[in-house]
């Protein structure tokens, strides 16, 4: 690769044309700092800005007067310039004091002000006189160079002559205003009328108070101020090296794809630069543009410029380096600051070896060169330029060596930053320069050893080594005899980018290795837990394959960052494809199930079987056939799942919830909790806050939700409470027999504990109240969740009947609260409740408060019903009825039934047995299926038992009728009219029995 050069065309360019200034130590043209806002003119005009400006030379001795022409544009009044005084220290100056001005475009020039030294009262500003050129070009009438002369160099012995151009013409009538003050601050204001002029050459006397004798010349600050064209030719210098440093640049976005030696920048540094350069020519273009404006866009352009140019040049910044200890003695006096300075006239010398001097030792080998380029670089090239204007030492061999480490710790744990001392000389340089990992690069490319020429340059190639630190061992001789000598290397270049940024990559690399974790590989997941992931051995090789190829990427040096980004997309993609190739187990997860087996059995234990528990002892739980069953068949259904090796897991779920569920109602069967079939409360509390309650809390199983009953009118929580009862009304769908009811308080509260409770039950087991309001939960009395607006009267429904009952749990002060009502022989389809709460009795306040219930409960069985009883005793009391009671029928007329007395006691007995049954109290309901079942089959028995009675129907014959005689033969139809008549009534009679 060709060396770069830096764009000094470019650089010299922007100095003369696009700033005004030049530095104090070479020469006496000044480059004016910015405007400083904080010094107030006099002036109603703009601040014209000075383009660039010369003055006479100045002082340079003392401790104090050290002070440049410069300071004259920088806006403090604390800095000044001080012209040179004359032979000796004690010589008044050489005068006259000239400072020429150059405004860039002629301008209108109103006034013009100068501030003096600051802080002193001597050095008072004695007279000024103004000079105009009229040239307004960039030629002198001399024909000399305006450019050149106000880039003249250095301090000038015959200032006077250099400063006498033709051309200046005085302005005359001036009355400056300030001359001859003697404070601390002096600004001397002169205005000027009809000044026309680009170029401005002030004639400046000092004095010394109060002897007012002329003296050097001190002026701290110079402003003018006027009207006219802004200077636009730096803007357009500017302009023109911006399309300059473009040239043969090739745009990359990191280098990969340019041959080598060819200068590129990137996409977006390209672009910084051309938006730079369109709003510069906005602005040239922009008539009447102020000259802040085009200031502006100047600075802005030729800050883009630089760092374009700055991008483009692939020469590696070189952060710090270090050498052995170098030869200090004799002409050869150097130091290794001279290896990066840019001048082929200077350089590094290795030291000789000890008791050698000058050119009579044989230097003391190897000779090495460590260089920090501060991160991870892509190294193409190095050179080194051997020491200039020297036909002997010439470079011989070059060793390169490469640091794996990119941090600030060598491997024996020294501090890089300690290494690298800039500018120390080791007295131990042999053990200092061999921190451990240094790995040498293999015979890289080498041109231009063993040249005789006085200049020399050797260079490395080494094919994109990425390294940030590196090592140099450097051979020298001395040619013909090609004798060692000792080092002098005059230039160091490295050239290359930054290291393509592999952090993208690894990231992906520490994905694609963390990604099988916990992931088996199966044929088809039929063996894996569904807690787990499987893929096939396929799936996971492709994964491998791709981690391998992005592994060996980015352990390859010069890797492009394209290539880089390429390698981590397609890893990536490969994680992408590992990942959604994952599959839940599909072997179901049955630990639920087998807990709810053992919940299923442990439900059973120590419950009996009874139809109505009035078999089982007291105290002992017990639950129907039925009831056991429907359990029973939820096991066998769950143990058949539990055992198959088919099912999915949404079967074994589904087993596990029909299983819990049948568990559920068997626990709520055998503790014979009752369904509630809808309920109904007074209107609730609905203020915002905690209190924002409903009725439906009364039965969601949650002890941290509750009913509040409402405030009376105007109050709203911490008012009165409501002077009305508490009701609850509670509805369990059909007669129940009723053991026990809970109430729990308000959980979290210590106050509104339930004081009292009173109890109704209404006889009504209907659909309808005794007034004829519907019960029912679409618009009647239980539409549960309506607030009343007549909530007294609406509670207020005749036929309540009250019940005594004993009760544990009132007046607890505890933040929790059960009150169990007792229950003996109670038998009710409704319910009702009327609820006291009063607050904390440790607080002494024992007035009612709002109710607030957190959950109710109700315990018992459903009512025996005697129903077909009571109908069969109905029955079976008017079987009888009509049915004579004989020995043999013989005494009973055909039409009438009779059964024998034993026949009727029969059912008599049967009759009174299901009576007592009817009238007693705890009967069981098969006690009373069983005597409705005796009755009946005892009435089937009864009715069976009827006969018709057979006493003979005799009919009476006439006197004198016999047989034979014409009078019989007359009777013959009436007998068989007769006949058939009671043949009828017999049928009639019979049928009567089938029914």
């Amino acid at each position: 690769m060709k060396q770069r050069k830096r764009f000094y065309a470019f650089i010299l360019l922007v100095m003369c044309v696009g700033m005004a200034g030049i530095s104090h130590s070479s020469s006496s043209f000044a480059d004016p700092t910015e405007e400083d806002d904080s010094i107030v003119t006099l002036a109603s005009d703009p601040e014209l800005k000075l383009q660039r400006f010369r003055t006479e030379s100045w002082h340079t001795g003392g401790a104090t007067d050290s002070l440049q022409a410069t300071d004259i544009t920088d806006g403090s009044t604390a800095t000044w310039w001080h012209s040179n005084w004359g032979v000796g220290s004690g010589s008044t100056a050489a005068g006259p004091y000239y400072i020429d001005l150059d405004y860039g475009t002629v301008k209108d020039i109103s006034q013009i002000e100068l501030d003096k030294r600051a802080g002193g009262t001597g050095y008072q500003i004695f007279e000024v006189r103004v000079f105009i050129h009229g040239d307004t070009g960039a030629t002198w009438p001399n024909g000399q160079s305006v450019t050149d002369y106000f880039a003249a160099n250095a301090d000038k012995t015959a200032i006077a002559s250099d400063f006498d151009d033709a051309g200046w013409e005085e302005v005359t009538g001036l009355s400056p205003v300030g001359l001859g003050g003697s404070g601390t601050t002096q600004t001397v204001s002169i205005p000027l009328t009809d000044v026309k002029s680009r170029y401005v050459r002030l004639e400046v006397t000092c004095v010394n108070p109060p002897a007012e004798t002329p003296t050097f010349t001190v002026v701290s600050e110079i402003r003018a101020f006027g009207t006219g064209p802004a200077y636009t030719a730096g803007l357009e210098s500017a302009l023109s090296a911006a399309q300059a440093v473009q040239v043969d640049i090739v745009k990359s976005e990191d280098g990969c794809d340019v041959a080598s030696g060819v200068k590129w920048a990137t996409t977006a540094e390209f672009k910084a630069l051309t938006d730079a350069q369109a709003a510069a020519n906005a602005v040239l273009a922009t008539p009447d543009v102020p000259q802040s404006e085009i200031d502006a866009a100047t600075a802005a352009l030729v800050k883009a410029t630089t760092d374009f140019d700055n991008a483009v040049n692939d020469v590696l910044k070189l952060i710090r380096y270090r050498t052995e200890s170098w030869y200090s003695a004799g002409a050869d006096k150097t130091e290794p600051g001279d290896l990066d300075d840019g001048q082929t006239t200077t350089y590094w010398h290795s030291n000789f070896s000890t008791g050698t001097s000058g050119s009579g030792g044989t230097a003391a080998g190897p000779h090495l060169v460590d260089l920090d380029f501060g991160e991870l670089m892509s190294i193409t090239q190095i050179e080194l330029d051997k020491r200039s204007g020297r036909t002997p030492q010439q470079i011989s061999n070059v060793r390169v060596w490469v640091h794996p480490e990119v941090g600030d710790l060598w491997p024996n744990g020294q501090k890089v930053d300690n290494y690298f001392i800039a500018g120390v000389a080791q007295s131990d340089i042999e053990e200092d320069f061999k921190p451990d990992g240094w790995v040498e690069v293999e015979d890289p490319p080498t041109v231009g050893l063993g040249g005789s020429s006085q200049t020399q340059t050797v260079a490395i190639d080494l094919a994109g080594v990425e390294s940030r630190y590196v090592r140099l061992e450097v051979t020298c001789v001395d040619p013909p005899n090609n004798t060692l000598a000792v080092v002098a290397v005059s230039e160091i270049r490295a050239f290359g980018v930054k290291a393509a940024d592999r952090s993208v990559l690894k990231t992906a690399l520490d994905a694609a290795a963390a990604a099988p974790t916990g992931v088996v590989v199966a044929e088809n997941g039929l063996n894996v837990d569904p807690a787990k992931q499987w893929v096939t051995q396929a799936e996971l090789d492709a994964l491998n394959a791709a981690k391998e190829e992005a592994e060996c990427a980015y352990g390859t040096d010069g890797l492009c960052q394209t290539d880089v980004a390429d390698a981590a997309a397609k890893l990536q993609a490969a994680i992408t494809t590992f990942n959604n190739a994952k599959e839940a187990g599909t072997k179901p997860s049955k630990t639920a199930l087998e807990s709810a087996l053992s919940a299923a059995q442990a439900a059973q234990v120590d419950v009996a079987k009874s139809e109505d528990g009035c078999d089982v002892a007291s105290g002992v739980k017990w639950a129907t056939a039925a009831e056991f069953k429907a359990l029973a068949d939820a096991q066998a259904a769950a143990n058949a799942v539990l055992t198959s090796t088919e099912v999915t897991q949404a079967e074994v779920d589904a087993a596990t919830a029909a299983l819990a569920k049948a568990t559920v109602d068997f626990n709520k069967a055998v503790n014979n909790e009752m369904p509630l079939d809808r309920f109904r409360t007074q209107s609730w509390y609905t203020a915002a806050g905690g209190d924002k309650t409903d009725p439906g809390d009364l039965t969601d199983g949650s002890t941290t939700t509750y009913w509040h009953s409402n405030y009376g009118s105007g109050s709203n929580g911490s008012g009165s409470p409501v002077k009305q009862p508490y009701f609850i009304d509670l509805d369990y769908g059909e007669l129940m027999d009723i053991t026990q009811i809970e109430l729990d308080k308000r959980s979290g509260r210590e106050h509104q504990q339930i004081s009292e409770v009173l109890m109704w039950i209404h006889p009504d087991v209907g659909d309808t109240w005794p007034n004829g309001e519907a019960v029912n939960q679409n618009g009647g009395y239980f539409a549960t969740g309506v607030p009343q607006a007549a909530i007294n009267s609406d509670f207020g429904m005749e036929g309540w009947i009250p019940v005594s009952f004993s009760s544990s749990g009132l007046g607890g002060t505890g933040t929790t609260q059960t009150v169990t009502i007792s229950l003996t022989d109670i038998q009710a389809r409704y319910v009702r409740l009327q609820v006291k709460c009063i607050v904390n009795p440790a607080l002494n306040q024992m007035d009612a408060e709002a109710v607030a219930v957190s959950e109710i409960r109700a315990f018992g069985t459903k009512a025996v019903d005697k129903t077909a009883l009571a109908g069969a005793i109905t029955t079976a009391t008017s079987a009888p009825t009509g049915v004579k009671v004989s020995t043999d029928g013989t005494d009973v007329d055909p039409w009438n039934t009779w059964v024998t007395q034993a026949e009727l006691d029969a059912l008599n007995a049967a009759k009174e047995a299901a009576q007592c049954v009817l009238d007693a109290d705890g009967v069981c309901q098969v006690d009373v299926d069983q005597a409705t079942k005796d009755l009946q089959d005892a009435i089937t028995t009864f009715e069976k038992a009827k006969k018709d009675g057979l006493k003979p129907v005799v009919i009476p014959v006439p006197a004198g009728v016999g047989p034979g005689s014409a009078e019989a033969a007359s009777l013959t139809p009436l007998v068989g009219f007769a006949g058939t008549i009671l043949l009828l009534l017999v049928l009639m009679r019979r049928r009567s029995w089938v029914k």
